[in-house]
């Protein structure tokens, strides 16, 4: 099973602040909140890669944009912590189901 993270497209109002790599589907980092930033210091710890679920947004479909492995997971305060990415490749594929109100991650079989 791998980690998905649920992140709104780059140019949707954003709710954490997320870095991406300009003119491509590849994250630099998100900002998130401990849940997501354990379930990516697991994939972290095993070597695994976090897919990144990118929601819809005017005319782009969701789409699980890339795969990602995890380069570091700080915490930068109380409630918040800074995850940033290394290893990038783009996937492109539908996500295997749709985020639910409020996802900010979930853990479902490899897309690819």
């Amino acid at each position: 099973m791998a980690v998905y993270i649920v992140v709104r497209h780059p140019d949707a109002e954003q709710l954490w602040a997320n870095s991406w790599v300009q003119g491509t589907c590849f994250i630099e980092a998100i900002t998130t909140d401990a849940e997501v930033a354990g379930r990516c210091r697991d994939a972290q710890c095993a070597d695994g890669y976090v897919y990144v679920h990118r929601l819809v947004h005017g005319e782009s479909q969701a789409t699980v944009v890339s795969k990602a492995k995890v380069r570091d997971v700080q915490k930068i305060d109380r409630t918040s912590f800074l995850v940033l990415f290394k290893d990038q490749v783009e996937v492109g594929h539908a996500p295997l189901r749709p985020a639910q109100q409020g996802d900010r991650s979930y853990i479902e079989r490899s897309v690819d």
